[in-house]
């Protein structure tokens, strides 16, 4: 009777839940009261705007972020700041330009701004005028290889050839031959998103339902509605699944063609410019923005594939 009471006993115990938005939100405040309250460097920048951010972060994450791992993912950021801010701000004893502190580099921000702005436009000037052709392109031509077997025999060989070569070694020479540095730097960024979606579209078309196939052909659809309302459809998955992957490709040829090219704009050349005269605040803040860029525009990437595509999500 005694151990039959016992195990009722420990059935009917339910541990305490602790809320999920207390452990990232009590990790932010300590990191505001690390900020504020533990002695640190006389010759930082103001600690205001820094803690502002972490106020805000954690406003954020108790009225609009639901998701438990995006919670966790806060927790984690909160922590590395934390850490950021006491190895570099409280527990040094001299001001290295080579460790800049998180007030440091968000004071960039602001006091830079304008030269960070316009480095933003250029680079997305550059994205656009590249990314979007080649995507375009690589898609329209790929589902044609793909889809014709005799293309699939001449042009494979020599794409798999092409492929493999990295990007960036098109780079010096593209620099060169073109009239321009926004001519090269578009022309290879399209050959980066080219090549990283072409031969990929081929596979994706190629690997089709037989059944689906001699269903087009039986049904004799005409090659137009073929394309955009089989081909095309059938593709998509596999476009958006590859873009965060040109995007990164795209990102990497850009940022090498601005920092050995004669820019004058753009992140790349941001962090190029500093470098060159040892200013590694900037440098540092150059680094983290173009890492936020990046995942902002995946992110976008994502929203709109479960808008066009959610039921393959």
């Amino acid at each position: 009777m005694g151990g039959y009471q016992t195990t009722e006993y420990i059935r009917s115990f339910r541990p305490v839940r602790v809320p999920s938005a207390t452990v990232p939100f009590a990790v932010c405040i300590a990191v505001i009261l690390i900020t504020l309250l533990v002695p640190g460097r006389a010759e930082n920048e103001s600690s205001i705007p820094f803690v502002i951010l972490l106020a805000g972060m954690g406003a954020s994450l108790i009225f609009f972020v639901k998701k438990q791992s995006s919670r966790d993912i806060y927790t984690l950021l909160f922590v590395l700041l934390g850490a950021w801010e006491l190895a570099t701000a409280k527990t040094t004893g001299n001001l290295s330009y080579l460790t800049p502190t998180p007030e440091m580099v968000l004071y960039t921000y602001i006091s830079d701004h304008e030269m960070i702005l316009k480095g933003i436009g250029t680079t997305c000037r550059f994205l656009a005028c590249g990314f979007i052709p080649g995507i375009v392109i690589a898609v329209f031509l790929g589902i044609l290889t793909g889809w014709s077997m005799r293309a699939q025999k001449i042009l494979l060989p020599i794409v798999k050839v092409l492929t493999p070569i990295p990007p960036l070694i098109y780079t010096p020479y593209l620099v060169v031959i073109l009239p321009s540095f926004f001519a090269a730097s578009v022309g290879i960024i399209f050959l980066s998103v080219f090549w990283c979606l072409y031969i990929n579209m081929i596979f994706v078309i190629s690997g089709m339902d037989p059944k689906l196939v001699d269903m087009t052909r039986v049904m004799n659809v005409g090659p137009v509605t073929r394309f955009f309302r089989i081909l095309l459809p059938y593709a998509l998955p596999g476009i958006f699944d590859r873009l965060p992957l040109a995007l990164t490709a795209a990102f990497m040829v850009l940022f090498n063609a601005e920092m050995i090219g004669n820019a004058m704009s753009g992140m790349g050349y941001y962090i190029q410019f500093n470098a060159r005269f040892a200013e590694y605040t900037k440098v540092v803040s150059g680094i983290i923005l173009a890492g936020v860029f990046i995942g902002l525009v995946n992110s976008l990437f994502r929203k709109a594939k479960r808008a066009v595509i959610g039921w393959k999500n």
